[in-house]
This record gives C-alpha cells, sequence and structure tokens, in this order.
C-alpha cells in the first residue's frame, strides 16, 4: 500500500461524533449525472459519512481507506463495502464506477498518481466530485473567535497540504472539464460541548497537544462559553462547500 500522511487515526472515534454531515440533496444531484446507479467509489471514506449518505442512489459502494482505524469506526450497511485501500492504488477492475466521491480528502492524496486509478476505474461518462468546507459560520463573534484560533497558536501545526482547503481547491490540477454544481453547505445544530468536540478533531490541534502536552481549546472554551453560556443551547452552525466534479 502507498505510504499515507496519518493525520487521523489517533481521533477516529471523536471524528465519527463530531463531524457534520453532507446534505442528501448533494447525493440526489450526483447520482442524476452519474451515467448509471450501479457502483459508487467513495474515496478516503473516514467514518463513511459520505458513504453512508450514498446507500439511496448506488446499489453498491466501495468505501475506501488507508487508515484501518477510521474504518472501524465506520458505520455499517450491506450495501457498503469497506476496504484498506490507497485512493492512488486500488484493486478495482477497470471502467467498473459509476461515481467517485472525494470528501473533505483529495489534499492528502498524490494527484498525479490518484486522477490516473480515478479515470482507469471510472465508466465511460463517469463522474468525479471531489468537495471541501473550511471554517464554520456561526455568528460575527464566534466567526472571529473561530478565526483567531485557527491562525493562532495552533497555526504552525497545520500540514502543508491545509493551504489546498485555503484555496478552495482552485489549485488542485483536476483533469476534466468541471461540471456547474449548484452551492450546497452543511448545516447542524451543535451545543457547546458538540463544537468544541469538532476542534477535537482538528489534525493541527492533536498535534499541538502531542508536541507541547498543553490543551488549545480550553481557551476557547472559555471565551465561546461567553457568548453562548446556555450549555443545553442549540446553536445553528453552516459549512459553505466548495466542489470539483466532472465527467470522464
Amino acid at each position: 500500500m502507498t505510504q499515507f500522511k496519518d493525520h487521523f487515526s489517533r481521533q477516529s472515534k471523536l471524528y465519527s461524533q463530531y463531524r457534520p454531515n453532507y446534505p442528501d440533496a448533494l447525493f440526489s444531484f450526483l447520482a442524476n449525472l452519474a451515467p448509471k446507479n450501479e457502483n459508487a467509489w467513495d474515496c478516503a471514506t473516514g467514518n463513511g459519512q459520505a458513504a453512508i449518505s450514498l446507500v439511496p442512489y448506488f446499489e453498491k459502494i466501495i468505501a475506501t481507506d488507508a487508515s484501518e482505524n477510521q474504518l472501524a469506526h465506520a458505520e455499517k450497511h450491506p450495501q457498503i463495502e469497506y476496504r484498506v485501500m490507497s485512493a492512488e492504488k486500488t484493486n478495482l477492475p477497470d471502467q467498473c464506477i459509476d461515481l467517485i466521491t472525494v470528501a473533505q480528502a483529495i489534499h492528502w492524496f498524490n494527484f498525479p498518481k490518484f486522477f490516473r486509478e480515478a479515470n482507469r476505474v471510472l465508466k465511460p461518462d463517469g463522474i468525479l466530485a471531489v468537495w471541501t468546507y473550511n471554517l464554520p459560520r456561526i455568528s460575527a463573534q464566534a466567526d472571529r473567535l473561530l478565526l483567531d484560533f485557527y491562525t493562532g497558536e495552533i497555526n504552525k501545526y497545520w500540514p502543508a497540504e491545509r493551504l489546498h482547503i485555503e484555496k478552495d481547491y482552485q489549485d488542485i490540477p483536476f483533469p476534466y472539464k468541471q461540471l456547474e454544481v449548484p452551492e450546497f453547505k452543511m448545516e447542524t445544530k451543535w451545543t457547546v460541548k458538540e463544537i468544541v468536540g469538532f476542534l477535537y478533531t482538528w489534525s493541527a490541534v492533536n498535534k499541538f497537544i502531542e508536541t507541547t502536552g498543553n490543551d488549545p481549546v480550553s481557551s476557547f472554551k472559555t471565551d465561546f462559553e461567553k457568548l453562548f453560556p446556555d450549555s443545553k443551547k442549540k446553536i445553528l452552525i453552516s459549512w459553505p462547500m466548495t466542489f470539483l466534479v466532472g465527467r470522464k
């Protein structure tokens, strides 16, 4: 298997608890683009968030990830086959896939190798759909706190690949002519505890804790609770999404 940079296995359980869900309308849209609705490949599936959402639309979903620990926390379903496999080299047959999805993960890949593999396994007219999201939107004051936290003492602990997200994936050499995609965003309602849990899934936070022995989230939590003192209140949060979608 190709070596990969594993920034998430340690916090796999948190990742399965404190990551937002993608909108169902996105998967309906992608299913309508696909030449058939037989086989989908969710690449770098993590805890299977996108794979589960593909179930109503495809007969079979192959969900792969290089992290066995991530897959151990993925939601199981009879239509989903989870495989420990790198993005750049799979055992999938040629031209077997109608839709490939890569959710918040392609920035970790070797782009030329992955795109060659994607082109190999996609059926004629098959769809490659890649997306990302950056910082959540809550309110003007909360957004400022989040931005200050993101760019503060943890900033130097972000992997270099994070820059692709900050550039909305516009610097990724996508191989197909891009299709027009409607505006999609993720929305959820979380308590302060859940928002703090989300921060603990960040790779930079975990690297900071591992390196320094200090918890950078605690001071953020104190400031955030001043804005939202009711610990039981559900706070509306949204994440705008950016897409690279093309047809083979």
